[in-house]
């Protein structure tokens, strides 16, 4: 788990609501969780498949990612647990990365299975997005 600043786990909880994602299309297909959230670092944890059936789903979690996170802060997505990317899910990506880059607000992507590092690395040739191995070191 990321470092959270120096905020004790109850301080960072209770600087945000509660945030619940459900899926749109039925259970299984993704699965988001905000586990961190505080006003500088935000990790949206993602398992499945993001698809078209899902996209909005990932879409609706990296809005609410922008909405909390503050200045000078860091959104993490992390991937490991996504065992399919689609073109919509690279396009959400970006959508949040430049939201983020408007905000001052670094987005870091957490790519360690080849099923998410395939179709990042072939949007690396376009348009770069910072991605790392691990939650540890996209948190660092």
């Amino acid at each position: 788990m990321c470092p959270n600043g120096g905020i004790s786990d109850q301080q960072a909880v209770a600087e945000v609501p509660a945030i619940s994602i459900q899926p749109r299309r039925g259970p299984g297909l993704l699965r988001v969780s905000l586990p961190i959230r505080t006003a500088k670092l935000v990790v949206v944890d993602l398992a499945g498949e993001i698809d078209l059936a899902s996209c909005g789903d990932l879409r609706e979690s990296l809005q609410v990612a922008v909405e909390i996170v503050r200045r000078g802060g860091r959104v993490v997505v992390d991937l490991s647990g996504v065992s399919f990317l689609a073109v919509c899910g690279l396009r959400c990506l970006l959508e949040a990365d430049v939201a983020l880059r408007a905000r001052d607000v670094q987005l870091g992507v957490v790519a360690n299975t080849q099923a998410v590092r395939i179709p990042l690395t072939t949007l690396r040739q376009t348009r770069p997005l910072r991605v790392f191995s691990s939650l540890a070191l996209a948190c660092a």
